[in-house]
């Protein structure tokens, strides 16, 4: 693993990505003061879960290999409706902007970044960029929450959202879930999960239906939170084989989050099985940098059961308890314990920090593209002519160099105002797409 070294001590650290901070409907019994009725017929109590997430994952630290050093939060507020349940024609807490502006003001730890949260169908991609673009540096992602939206991934409305990502060059974290019955008992009397294979009563979260959009945009990191969420090991099957079949097709790219995999009764589970399982399988695919670890918190155990009396358990202590059962499990692995700390390096913080922050599959994007283009001039046996370039990222520039000095007498527009060829030149056909990213050719 690598190491910091400190006063002679030595300890890894962790980047949880899957962090919230604002308001939800808590799960309650009817006796619970404030407690409403929920469109299934329980209860539930309407509670701030705000909490400093440092605070709360390194105030019981059993070792500093469980640190978190950085943490991206999203604001449920923007998640949560008004009243219990997830009728798209009850209104949020908060609007998109107000609701991230108030995350944003909120926000004062360096070591903390955010999610915008999008609500598509009701706010607007146009609204969610002006937010963005008040810190930059500080929203490094964006989080959309199908099945609070009551909207299918698979929606048009969902898409200038991720025009805004690829724009940008965002990852994008979505809820996803899949739809299960659960009337069937084992043998010990425990209910288990039967998925529910009908298309039209699929999650609106499902994994399918985030490949579904994912597929349109190639270039957008698509992060699937939960792995699957809604039926224990049988739902995080189904979002794993959505991600292979993803990297078989090289047709989008999927990761995938470890928070709320391998629980029992709301607490870590001493034998994450899902959790290994997913590991080696993305191992041997030579993918194992599409895993990332996130906690969900203060959802569940690590805020929402003590806030509707529950539980008066430490979330700090469970917090602890999950990254050690986990790591446990990775190093007594046959197979895993031959690399047991570059996995645990790369899933507890390495993945996050060249998804989020490094970002070099974004210039492997922009490279690709430059590269094509390149290619078709090359074939074309251009002389007077001139290509654009319509990409975000700035390091195009220098690829735009290397172009402008091999073809002397081209000349390379990158990013005209508004995406508009420059005067004085025609568009003759469309070169190469990647994603977001189209290359014209010119002639004057």
């Amino acid at each position: 693993m690598k190491l910091t070294k400190l006063n002679n001590l030595t300890f890894g650290k962790s980047y949880d990505m899957h962090v919230h901070s604002g308001h939800w409907w808590c799960a309650a019994s009817s006796d619970v003061p404030n407690a409403v009725r929920t469109p299934d017929g329980g209860y539930a109590v309407f509670k701030d879960l705000s909490c400093d997430v440092f605070e709360l994952a390194n105030g019981a630290l059993s070792t500093q290999d469980n640190a978190v050093e950085k943490a991206i939060v999203s604001n449920l507020d923007c998640m949560v409706k008004t009243t219990p349940g997830t009728d798209k024609n009850t209104p949020f807490l908060k609007n998109e902007t107000d609701g991230n502006l108030e995350l944003l003001q909120k926000s004062t730890n360096k070591n903390e970044f955010l999610y915008a949260t999008g609500q598509p169908g009701t706010g607007s991609a146009e609204a969610l960029e002006k937010v963005i673009n008040k810190a930059p540096e500080k929203f490094v992602g964006i989080k959309l929450h199908p099945k609070q939206l009551d909207l299918p991934a698979d929606s048009p409305l969902y898409e200038p959202y991720m025009q805004l990502a690829s724009k940008n060059k965002l990852p994008v974290l979505f809820h996803s879930q899949v739809a299960a019955d659960w009337n069937t008992k084992d043998a010990q009397g425990n209910f288990i999960p039967t998925l529910i294979e009908d298309m039209s009563k699929l999650d609106a979260s499902d994994p399918s239906k985030i490949y579904t959009l994912a597929k349109k945009y190639p270039d957008v990191p698509v992060i699937m939170g939960h792995t699957g969420a809604g039926a224990g090991a049988l739902g995080h099957k189904k979002a794993l084989d959505v991600i292979l079949e993803s990297i078989k097709n090289g047709d989008a790219r999927l990761y995938c989050d470890i928070s709320w995999i391998d629980f029992q009764n709301d607490l870590p589970s001493d034998n994450p099985e899902s959790i290994v399982n997913l590991i080696k399988t993305l191992k041997q695919q030579n993918a194992l940098d599409r895993v990332l670890f996130g906690s969900d918190v203060p959802v569940g155990m690590f805020g929402e059961k003590q806030a509707s009396g529950f539980s008066s358990l430490s979330p700090s202590k469970i917090y602890d308890d999950m990254q050690n059962k986990i790591k446990t499990a990775i190093r007594n692995d046959s197979e895993l314990s031959k690399d047991t700390d570059n996995i645990i390096d790369m899933i507890f913080y390495k993945n996050a920090d060249e998804l989020f922050f490094k970002k070099g599959w974004a210039q492997e994007l922009t490279d690709n593209c430059i590269n094509s283009t390149a290619k078709n001039i090359e074939k074309s046996g251009i002389s007077k002519k001139g290509i654009v370039v319509f990409a975000g990222a700035a390091a195009i520039l220098g690829t735009a160099a290397f172009l402008i000095s091999k073809h002397k007498k081209n000349k390379a527009y990158i990013n005209p105002p508004e995406n508009k060829p420059v005067a004085g030149v025609q568009k003759l056909k469309t070169f190469a797409e990647t994603g977001s990213n189209t290359v014209y050719h010119f002639e004057r």
